[in-house]
């Protein structure tokens, strides 16, 4: 099964980078490290800027998994992963360590430090699985943890993200799902953003939906 998720979860990542594109204002993070998570620089909305992060976060959370996955070969059943150099959403480079187990559902239990990142700061777990059952896939995890990055420490408690797709050959039609609050402390003011069952479509390409920042 492993063989079989990597072009799975490469898709995955297109998605998750289509959703980051209609979530994300267009503030810059500030990358960091040492003591206190930098929260970077971003446009001093708060609201704009959490969700900037949320996006962010939830891209780099794709693309570690993708890596850790792929880093497992088809003979292994349990395969601990230890990848220093994943590519960041902005750039810079982060760390993934932890296990990855094939099965039906293959299952990860990931830490993820993103200190190494050009734009991002901080660190996550991430434990979630993959259901593959051609030519769909039911996908779902969850994040804990402290981001900073886009002007906000944005933090994460078992905030789900589940996936349908139901043709894998189109990666782009599909159906995620967002569930779980955030709490962004931002250079422009603290902020809490609900995603309440949050539905977002997939369409062309294209995200519809909205998120509720109080």
């Amino acid at each position: 099964m492993f063989g079989r998720n990597k072009s799975v979860l490469k898709g995955m990542v297109l998605a998750s980078a289509v959703l980051g594109m209609v979530a994300c204002g267009d503030g810059n993070g500030g990358g960091g490290g040492g003591g206190a998570i930098d929260p970077g620089t971003g446009t001093g909305n708060a609201q704009a800027d959490t969700q900037s992060n949320v996006a962010v976060t939830q891209a780099n959370a794709q693309t570690g998994i993708q890596q850790a996955t792929a880093s497992a070969t088809s003979s292994m059943k349990f395969a601990s992963v230890n990848i220093t150099d994943v590519p960041c959403a902005g750039g810079g480079t982060f760390v993934v360590s932890g296990d990855v187990t094939d099965g039906d559902p293959i299952t990860f239990d990931l830490d993820m430090d993103l200190t190494g990142c050009t734009s991002m700061d901080g660190s996550i777990s991430v434990v979630g699985s993959a259901d593959v059952e051609t030519p769909s896939i039911v996908y779902s995890y969850t994040i804990n943890g402290d981001v900073g990055g886009n002007g906000c420490v944005v933090t994460f408690d078992n905030f789900a993200i589940n996936v349908d797709i139901p043709d894998l050959t189109n990666f782009l039609n599909g159906l995620f799902s967002l569930d779980g609050a955030v709490g962004g402390a931002c250079t422009g003011g603290d902020t809490t953003c609900n995603y309440d069952a949050l539905e977002v479509n997939f369409s062309g390409g294209t995200a519809s939906g909205s998120v509720s920042c109080s």
